[in-house]
């Protein structure tokens, strides 16, 4: 991959109450170190409250909402992999392919009954119970908003915390429901519903780029900055702008305090789709769909001593495109070391020999052993991100924790698609000791390690066409 520059032209720090700093600091901490996590041994979840629908166009929607243009549905899953310079026929209106890019982003795209984690998506989530959904806007419609349905292919008529009067272009907006997950998650579950928040917008402006719009990405609610309150539901959001008729791609905006502009999500789409050519079977996706169907998180049961090697090739490869991942989103960092990622490997395959590395702007840090590293390896390959979360209240004051744990979701799903490319599994972990890993890491007292991902080669079995039963029919 080509070098890249960051640019690192920081936010300027807010004003932030002293009383504010400190509950926002509490709650990080509190879902980090202080966390109350039990065994989950049940799945169950909340259905959707009825008062949602909105008296306004309840009428004129039925129960089930309105039906998706299953023609454009196709028409986008049929698309080259990494293709994102606007191949969409335009015979569809933006409705209809907007509308398709959120259904292929979230549709199921098969069910495990056999193991913890039943349902699976083009993106990761808690128990396969999804916290996190897409409302799409539109302006002009007679609705104030619609939440996607992925199971009934269906838009739901609801009411949104931002007026479709106020949006000047189409809007994907992600909310989340943490009360979804099993209760024994406890406090960590505002913190896993933002992350997989971050999967989906990622997740989201793949498609979107697919379907040949540009796209601005915001991580947190559009409000002023420092007043993207906790008790918000929305977690961040996408602006759809013009649809492309073919050439490079082009920059929907300039990057704001909480956005950025179109050239983040082609970037990394286009580089994510080359993992591709590093697929062990010489077998490459071909279409987005048949990409975004090899997303897994793999076997629940799999752990570092029944995961195999992973090729040098493909950890170099991954370590790219996290690293461009976060030069992409550099200049909403408060400063250059408030993300900090490292990657851990095992020399020769062998779980007595491990080392980390650091990865940064400048260039991989020297490697060390770390032999007496007793924090335990997931696999063979894993990358933790690390956060000075003190400087991001500093700089985003109460809607600190929102932008952080969304934006390490949004990085975190390009390796999960990079790697899903390269037909290998990929799995994020927030359940940790983090005074563990903080202490293995040697990182200083202001820095927290907040999420990490391990890559794994499947097994024959895994790989196999059919394996997974399908819900409905394969398309």
């Amino acid at each position: 991959m080509a070098a890249r520059k960051p640019d690192f032209s920081h936010p300027a720090p807010l004003s932030v109450a002293p009383a504010q700093a400190a509950a926002t600091l509490l709650r990080f901490y509190l879902q980090s170190f202080g966390k109350k996590v039990s065994v989950v041994e049940t799945l169950f979840s909340v259905a959707e409250p009825p008062e949602e629908l909105s008296p306004q166009s309840a009428g004129s929607v039925n129960a089930r909402g309105t039906l998706l243009d299953s023609t454009a549905c196709s028409a986008l899953r049929v698309a080259t992999p990494g293709q994102v310079t606007g191949a969409a026929d335009p015979a569809f209106s933006d409705s209809a392919l907007i509308h398709a890019a959120a259904l292929e982003a979230t549709r199921i795209r098969r069910i495990a009954a056999a193991d913890r984690y039943p349902i699976h998506r083009a993106y990761p989530s808690p128990r396969g119970m999804f916290g996190a959904d897409v409302e799409v806007a539109m302006p002009g419609s007679p609705a104030s908003s619609h939440r996607l349905d992925p199971v009934s292919e269906s838009l739901v008529p609801i009411r949104s915390e931002t007026p479709v009067t106020a949006r000047s272009r189409p809007t994907l907006s992600v909310t989340i429901r943490p009360d979804r997950y099993p209760a024994p998650y406890g406090t960590l579950r505002p913190s896993l519903a933002l992350l997989e928040a971050g999967h989906l917008l990622a997740t989201l402006g793949l498609t979107l780029q697919h379907a040949g719009f540009s796209i601005e990405t915001t991580f947190g609610p559009q409000t002023p900055q420092g007043t993207a309150g906790h008790a918000s539901r929305t977690a961040g959001s996408l602006k759809a702008h013009a649809r492309r008729t073919g050439g490079a791609a082009s920059d929907s905006a300039s990057p704001t305090a909480m956005a950025i502009n179109n050239s983040a999500a082609a970037t990394l789409a286009g580089l994510a789709s080359r993992g591709g050519l590093l697929d062990p079977r010489g077998l490459p996706p071909v279409t987005l769909k048949e990409w975004l169907d090899r997303r897994s998180s793999g076997s629940s049961r799999h752990n570092l001593v029944t995961s195999g090697a992973i090729e040098d090739d493909l950890n170099q490869f991954v370590w790219g495109l996290l690293k461009e991942s976060l030069a992409q989103v550099a200049h909403l960092l408060p400063h250059r070391a408030a993300i900090r990622l490292f990657h851990l490997s095992l020399e020769n395959n062998d779980m007595s020999s491990k080392k980390v590395v650091e990865i940064s702007d400048d260039g991989p840090a020297q490697a060390r052993g770390v032999g007496e590293f007793d924090a335990p390896f997931s696999s063979g390959s894993g990358f933790v991100w690390c956060v000075d979360f003190p400087a991001w209240v500093e700089h985003y004051g109460a809607g600190a924790d929102v932008v952080v744990h969304t934006l390490l979701g949004w990085l975190c799903q390009w390796g999960c698609l990079g790697a899903a490319a390269a037909g290998h599994t990929a799995r994020p972990a927030r359940n940790f000791d983090e005074a563990e890993w903080a202490a293995a890491l040697r990182l200083p007292l202001n820095v927290t390690p907040a999420y990490q991902l391990w890559i794994r080669r499947p097994e024959l079995h895994e790989t196999r066409r059919n394996v997974w039963t399908m819900q409905g029919s394969p398309q």
